[in-house]
């Protein structure tokens, strides 16, 4: 017969083990409402979610409001807390905040550069299969200073994210092979690798194949295409590509006109894209530059104008 006292342990077990499941439930659910409400807008919603859910102990919680903390969703930007959630998240196995915890060790952005946990962390995430910290960790070696220079290794290592299907890894290869970094420069295979990114609305990569069809750096020279692919990386956020592309479309707009044509949709491209070029200036002199040309392409299309302003009003509702 078994008696009470050796049934009494294995009830406490037992009762722990459901305890302990029940929470983590309880802290995935918490996750589950804060991501819901962040994907619908509803922020200071997400944040409360997130903080119990990691005061429950979920390390995906964790992740999500270090997030919102480096992006000032629902709360100020404050990077040096954001980083400290991803530490949190990552010591409790979560893979997306061991690569952010890797990026914040490798930066500084909680505190001084820590080159040892930068790699210790990105090292987690590779091994837990987290495909984006192979050419994390790549770009440290790539760049040096966070660690010892080795661009062979850092070009292996996103090399290797990049036949995985990662964009962001495809577009630093694209680079490294343009600019014949840790392997040797080869323009067929640079662009080969920033289309494959560009092909995934990768901002960069788009950016930079639409200065190689500017330019004809290793490809045929082309104004369409590069237009074609800035306008890609802007409408990514990729503010580097206000500016140019901008130009582009002016300049497209100037030379139909000297044919007596005016074409409604790339003025309407003219003035939307003009007015991101204008609010990126810090100059008021080019800020007024920029507003005379909107109001010289506004009297030319009204139409293209009002079009050119709906576009501004939805891009700034998306604003993340």
């Amino acid at each position: 017969m078994i008696e009470f006292r050796q049934i009494a342990p294995l009830l406490s077990v037992g009762l722990f083990l459901f305890l302990v499941t029940a929470n983590d439930a309880l802290a995935a659910s918490d996750f589950a409402v804060g991501k819901k409400a962040r994907d619908g807008q509803d922020y200071l919603s997400a944040v409360r979610a997130f903080r119990a859910g990691i005061a429950k102990g979920d390390k995906q919680s964790a992740n999500a409001l270090g997030e919102m903390y480096i992006l000032g969703l629902g709360v100020d930007k404050d990077p040096v807390t954001a980083c400290q959630l991803f530490l949190k998240g990552a010591k409790r196995g979560d893979v997306l905040a061991q690569h952010n915890y890797g990026i914040c060790a490798a930066k500084g952005k909680g505190g001084k550069p820590n080159p040892a946990e930068a790699v210790k962390w990105l090292n987690e995430a590779m091994k837990s299969g987290h495909k984006p910290a192979l050419c994390a960790l790549g770009q440290l070696y790539v760049a040096g200073g966070a660690v010892k220079k080795d661009p062979k290794l850092g070009f292996d290592l996103c090399l290797k994210g990049a036949l995985a299907g990662e964009a962001k890894a495809a577009a630093r290869v694209g680079e490294l092979y343009f600019a014949g970094v840790g392997t040797v420069k080869n323009m067929k295979e640079a662009y080969k690798w920033l289309k494959k990114a560009g092909d995934k609305q990768e901002p960069s990569a788009a950016y930079n194949l639409g200065l190689m069809h500017l330019n004809g750096d290793g490809v045929a020279k082309s104004v369409d295409k590069a237009r074609r692919w800035l306008t890609v990386s802007a409408l990514q956020r990729h503010r580097i590509a206000f500016e140019p592309v901008a130009r582009l479309y002016r300049n497209r707009v100037i030379e139909l006109l000297k044919n007596e044509q005016i074409d409604v949709r790339m003025t309407r491209w003219a003035i939307f894209f003009l007015n991101l070029a204008r609010s990126i200036q810090t100059s008021p002199k080019q800020r007024s530059n920029y507003a005379t040309l909107i109001d010289q392409f506004s009297e030319l299309s009204p139409k293209a104008r009002r079009l050119a302003d709906q576009d501004l009003s939805k891009w700034n509702a998306s604003k993340p």
